[in-house]
């Protein structure tokens, strides 16, 4: 419905583009997605939605996700984004939930069961380096001077960050890692008075001048009455690393994204706010390529008992929260029952 009310795309195209929606959900078998490994997303959208839907569509987000490598963006990453957030997939509904209290509860809970079992946690630790052992073991040192030794270490950090902690990772290991390049994120989290967009949850910016790529308002999801009346909005992006929404002060960047909300409602000012959050990552999203899954880092690292499980592992598929617990879960159960 949504889609046959898009106006800026004419009927016809809507028409297609529902069609290559529907192929790509329904009737794309999941062995199949390796024939699209190779394929760039915009040449096949370009092929099969049609020039338009691309250029009002996909390039847009394409080019929000990735910058400067949209062009050369895996047409199988793309498909995965579809295919698996379909609404029905090997009999099974998939719907977008909500974790009444947040992650904080999920969190907090694992805490507490790892300390009843007596697992030995350190929080607030700078690990400066991992080195493996003559014994095949490893250890851990700490630029706190700390050092604790292991029999196996799995490791979640993004790659670069695994190549610096582990130097002595074999060579072709480290290349693989350095091979795999990211985008950063930034968001902005604004708690607010009133309500920003009317029925609105999610909302793309397809202008490729603005430097948002979504406004998600979450109290649109779920009542705001979760959060003491309160309407919480998230403003995002993914930048290059070096991009000014990565190194600009955040007193300037809080106003630089205000100004942009104002122009999607002209009502909206600073009265509204009631409190702010800014959150930036360099390493949130790998860059797909067409190349990439010749190069991507495997879980066993070279180093007896030393396994990577990060986000750049899971193409396909998008990094997410069902990918993070499935890995780690998968992982874990491998460990235990010898496999690795």
């Amino acid at each position: 419905e949504d889609l046959l009310n898009f106006t800026p795309l004419p009927i016809n195209d809507r028409i297609k583009l529902g069609l290559v929606a529907v192929y790509l959900q329904k009737f794309t078998a999941e062995k199949n997605w390796k024939k699209l490994r190779c394929i760039p997303a915009g040449d096949w959208m370009r092929k099969y939605a049609g020039e338009k839907a691309y250029k009002v569509i996909w390039n847009p987000l394409l080019r929000g996700k990735f910058g400067k490598h949209a062009d050369s963006v895996s047409m199988s990453w793309l498909w995965s984004r579809l295919y698996l957030r379909s609404k029905s997939r090997n009999g099974l509904n998939e719907e977008l939930v909500y974790l009444d209290g947040g992650f904080k509860t999920l969190i907090d809970k694992l805490l507490l069961e790892l300390k009843n079992k007596k697992v030995n946690l350190h929080p607030h630790t700078d690990l400066q380096e991992i080195k493996p052992k003559k014994n095949q073991g490893l250890s851990l040192h700490f630029l706190q001077g700390q050092t604790l030794n292991y029999d196996r270490v799995i490791v979640t950090t993004p790659n670069p960050i695994f190549a610096k902690l582990c130097p002595s990772l074999p060579e072709k290991y480290l290349d693989r890692l350095n091979k795999v390049k990211y985008r950063a994120a930034m968001v902005l989290v604004l708690q607010l008075k009133k309500q920003f967009m009317k029925d609105v949850y999610w909302l793309n910016i397809s202008d490729t001048n603005s430097p948002l790529l979504a406004v998600v308002e979450h109290t649109n999801f779920v009542s705001p009455e979760k959060y003491a009346g309160s309407h919480l909005l998230y403003a995002g992006a993914y930048p290059g690393q070096t991009d000014k929404l990565m190194t600009m002060n955040k007193v300037k960047l809080f106003d630089l994204i205000v100004n942009e909300l104002k122009k999607i409602n002209p009502q909206f000012n600073k009265r509204w706010i009631q409190k702010h959050w800014i959150f930036r990552d360099k390493f949130a999203q790998p860059i797909v390529d067409t190349n990439y899954h010749t190069y991507i880092p495997p879980v066993k690292t070279g180093i007896p008992n030393l396994y990577l499980v990060n986000m750049s592992q899971v193409y396909p598929e998008d990094r997410g929260t069902n990918q993070a617990v499935r890995d780690g879960k998968k992982i874990a159960e491998s460990i235990i029952a010898g496999a690795l």
